[in-house]
């Protein structure tokens, strides 16, 4: 039993860092990181009482790449509060005037009502994307489709948000809604 603790604690020593820092990459959270390398080295040294593991390194990569997975599945899962206020340390400029910050609250809870409304594979797709910043691919292997149903999904779920939007506040400019497919670094549409 000593010599299994000994190799698990020369394991977590050795490669700790470079699973955090791959969490971290992933989560942007430097709580979450460090709960899901606490699961990821829980459950490999759960499974090598198990069963003999021969390549440790990708082993410990696989099962935290599974959580991160299983984490975004398990927050994806609820749906948006219509109640939710915006809150003074949100995105939204803290420079707006008070009747800009009403507006800015109730193209909120417009876009929230629209949301709400989607299909649930819509919504998730959406949430993932303009929530969460999930490039299609990522998206795509979360719910086991195509990057393009993802992308069909999104402009789906874009276009109707838009279209109860309009609905609701008319064609006026909107403060905080701004719905269109999330651009990534190298300027494609969230695909990579």
């Amino acid at each position: 039993m000593a010599d299994s603790h000994d190799k698990m604690s020369e394991i977590f020593r050795r490669y700790s860092d470079e699973i955090r820092r791959f969490l971290l990459k992933r989560t942007r959270s430097q709580e979450d990181a460090e709960d899901l390398m606490q699961e990821t080295f829980y459950r490999v040294q759960r499974q090598s009482h198990e069963r003999n593991i021969d390549h440790i390194r990708g082993y410990l990569y696989q099962t935290a790449r599974n959580l991160v997975i299983d984490k975004v599945r398990r927050r994806n899962l609820g749906v948006i509060d219509r109640n939710v206020e915006v809150q003074e340390d949100s995105q939204v400029d803290n420079g707006l005037s008070p009747e800009d910050m009403v507006s800015v609250r109730q193209e909120y809870r417009t876009l929230c009502d629209a949301i709400v409304k989607l299909s649930p594979q819509v919504r998730r797709v959406v949430i993932m994307n303009k929530f969460h910043q999930l490039s299609y691919k990522e998206i795509a292997k979360i719910m086991n489709i195509s990057p393009k149903t993802v992308e069909n999904h999104l402009a789906r779920g874009i276009l109707q948000c838009r279209e109860h939007i309009v609905a609701v506040h008319g064609e006026r400019e909107n403060k905080i809604v701004k719905l269109h497919p999330r651009k990534t670094s190298k300027g494609s549409r969230g695909q990579s």
